[in-house]
């Protein structure tokens, strides 16, 4: 393997991936607190739930296809894998969201069911859209990949403040802009990606269909799991501490957000590049030196993120929510946990081994279940905040042993424990709340950062260098 060309492969990738995501997702960070200013916490909290029981049925209704897709057309992409594989997911995700749409129509005759018609419209269009970018994803298509995203997040944006300023019922207004985007991203990418001369019935293949849905169901609970992790909570707050309190907690995990920018641009560009390293005999020493770049740019965005988040969310948020800072510490500690065990994650995905995914994730689930269950009546928010720190936490103990094990991949646990000192120290001088404080909190963490990377930092410029003495 030629390490150079890897790591440049994986930064192009990484490159489009960050173009695409950066516009997506500072709007969306930007838009969740516009919305503070005109919507109560208890309207916060009520949507919250709304898009968390969405991000809770989508998995089961697409039954995780879309992995499947991606995973088997990154392995091979010829016109004929290309048809076989779109034509048999699009006719079972046409036969589950059936399915789906006959059990919530029983449901809102059983029982109280709020938006249940806007939930399943929402969730139909966001399968779809959500399988056809792994389709083009698959066959090399990125840029188109990344062109949808921002459709998709401008127009539910532009819908979204419309509904905001000028409607009475702005959370139906939010929802149905979320519908917009959807349908209108759909749209686009069926026909820019020509998706529709890969469909046809003859291509159906039962046997084919029972060794996707072998590799797809599996990630149903690792993803549920997740789901658990970071969104169960939300329905024990809501019991315990009341919707304002769900309002409250649901702008502070939008704090770490910011975080995710960076992990989430990574994992997609890694993903496509741990799966095309599978069988490389050299590929832990490639998995351990891109594990040490990744854990010293995630602790730098998250330390730079914990010394500024107070300030910050007193320009950024309505002073209704501004106590929201509070539990951004352990959030981001959450987020770190998470981002290592997402990166980690990739080895099974490489195997095909999406049972070794699901149970880690379903361990974690569990955990953060069952320790919410206890944690929020005694702490309230901090408990909330802690229950999702050790569920991630121990999805990742259970991914590095793991990832060990399949790849020779060695943690760098004395890095990351001088990282995690100075995130605690950082941290600790947070709630203080002094501005003369926080001013030298962030000149000590800069300095203090700046003396860990030196290496790291030098190693850049002499590239940086090196392309620009090179001869054109």
């Amino acid at each position: 393997m030629n390490s150079g060309k890897s790591s440049k492969a994986l930064l192009n990738l990484t490159l489009l991936y960050t173009v695409g995501n950066l516009a997506t997702r500072l709007i969306n960070f930007g838009l969740v607190f516009v919305t503070t200013f005109y919507l109560t916490k208890e309207e916060v909290g009520d949507y919250d739930l709304f898009i968390i029981t969405l991000s809770l049925l989508t998995p089961i209704a697409t039954m995780q296809l879309a992995e499947a897709a991606l995973r088997w057309l990154l392995e091979d992409s010829s016109p004929e894998r290309v048809q076989k594989t779109f034509s048999n997911i699009l006719i079972l995700l046409t036969f589950s969201l059936s399915l789906v749409g006959v059990i919530l129509g029983v449901l809102r005759y059983l029982t109280v069911f709020p938006n249940e018609i806007k939930l399943y419209i929402l969730i139909f269009f966001q399968s779809y859209f959500i399988v056809f970018q792994q389709i083009v994803r698959g066959i090399g298509n990125n840029q188109l990949f990344v062109k949808s995203s921002i459709l998709y997040t401008l127009v539910y944006a532009l819908l979204a403040v419309f509904s905001l300023v000028y409607t009475d019922n702005r959370i139906e207004g939010l929802i149905w802009a979320n519908i917009a985007g959807s349908i209108l991203t759909c749209i686009y990418l069926f026909f820019s990606g020509g998706l529709s001369r890969y469909f046809t019935l003859k291509g159906f293949s039962t046997s084919f269909a029972r060794t996707l849905l072998v590799y797809s169901v599996p990630l149903i609970p690792n993803t549920l799991s997740w789901w658990a992790i970071s969104s169960a909570n939300r329905y024990f707050i809501l019991l315990y501490c009341g919707k304002a309190a769900n309002g409250i907690f649901s702008i502070s995990q939008k704090i770490p957000t910011m975080l995710l920018l960076f992990t989430g641009i990574f994992y997609q560009a890694w993903q496509e590049k741990s799966i095309s390293l599978t069988g490389d005999t050299n590929s832990g020493a490639y998995h351990s030196r891109i594990f040490d770049i990744y854990i010293r740019i995630m602790f730098t965005i998250t330390i730079g993120i914990v010394t500024t988040s107070r300030f910050l969310l007193k320009y950024m948020v309505s002073p209704q929510f501004f106590e929201s800072w509070k539990y951004t510490a352990i959030l981001l500690l959450g987020v770190i946990f998470n981002s290592l065990s997402s990166f980690l994650g990739t080895s099974y995905l490489s195997r095909k081994d999406t049972r070794g995914a699901m149970v880690s994730s379903l361990a974690g689930g569990g955990l953060t279940v069952l320790s919410s269950w206890f944690l929020i009546p005694a702490f309230g928010l901090y408990g909330a905040g802690l229950g999702i720190l050790v569920g991630y936490f121990l999805v990742f103990a259970i991914r590095n042993y793991d990832a060990y094990r399949f790849y020779g991949i060695r943690f760098p646990y004395g890095l990351f424990s001088v990282f995690m000192g100075l995130f605690a120290f950082s941290s600790a001088l947070n709630y203080i709340e002094n501005g003369w404080v926080d001013a030298l909190n962030i000149f000590l963490s800069g300095c203090a950062l700046l003396y860990i990377n030196q290496d790291f930092i030098k190693g850049l410029l002499a590239m940086r260098k090196k392309s620009t003495l090179k001869p054109a």
